[in-house]
C-alpha cells in the first residue's frame, strides 16, 4: 500500500510509458521476424529431377532423358551432385552414362553437367542426361526400372538455406537441410 502512496501521475504516466515501449518493441521483434520467413519464402527454390521418354515409330529416334527443373520462385545454387551406378560412385555424368551404355557420352546422347556453383533459375528446366536410339534408350530403362541409378543434388537459396534433391533413394524427394 505504501508504494500506491507515492504515486503521483507523473510517475503513472512514466510506467505507462515503459509499458507501451516494451509493448511496440515485442510488435516489432514479431514484425520482423515475420517479414524474415515472407523475405525467404520470396526466393525459395524448389528442385526436381525426373525422367521422360520420347518413343518415335522409327526407334532409332526413341530419347530417355534425366531432367532437372526448378519449380520454385528463386534460383538454386547448386552445391554438390553425387551420382551412382549399381551402388558405385560415378565422378560426372559422363561417367555414368558410359557405365550404363557402355558408349562414350557423346556418342550415346547429351549431357548438360551440374557443377558446384551452377546456378538453376526459377523456372528453368533441362534435359540433364539424354541418350537416343532403341538400344541405349533401353539400357537406361533397364537400369532405371532395377533402381541402379541414384542421384542427389545438394543447393541452396540466395540466402544459404539447403536441400537435397533425391533421385530413386527410397526416401523423400526434397529435404530441406540445416533445421
Amino acid at each position: 500500500m505504501a508504494f500506491f502512496r507515492r504515486l503521483n501521475s507523473d510517475k503513472i504516466l512514466s510506467l505507462m510509458a515503459i509499458l507501451v515501449g516494451v509493448c511496440a518493441l515485442v510488435v516489432s521483434v514479431f514484425q520482423m521476424q515475420s517479414e524474415r520467413k515472407q523475405q525467404y519464402a520470396s526466393v525459395w527454390p524448389s528442385l526436381s529431377i525426373m525422367t521422360r521418354t520420347r518413343l518415335e515409330d522409327d526407334s532409332t529416334k526413341n530419347e530417355l532423358m534425366l531432367m532437372v527443373s526448378n519449380k520454385g520462385v528463386g534460383p538454386a545454387i547448386v552445391e554438390n551432385v553425387e551420382l551412382w551406378y549399381k551402388n558405385q560412385p560415378c565422378k560426372d555424368e559422363s561417367e555414368l552414362s558410359e557405365k550404363i551404355t557402355g558408349e562414350h557420352w557423346q556418342k550415346a546422347g547429351a549431357i548438360s553437367q551440374i557443377w558446384q556453383g551452377r546456378v538453376i533459375a526459377a523456372n528453368e528446366e533441362f534435359d540433364w542426361i539424354k541418350v537416343s536410339g532403341h538400344e541405349l534408350t533401353g539400357k537406361f530403362q533397364k537400369a532405371l526400372k532395377a533402381g541402379d541409378i541414384r542421384a542427389t543434388i545438394r543447393f541452396a537459396s540466395v540466402y544459404g538455406e539447403t536441400w537435397e534433391v533425391n533421385f530413386n533413394q527410397g526416401k523423400r524427394l526434397v529435404v530441406k537441410l540445416g533445421d
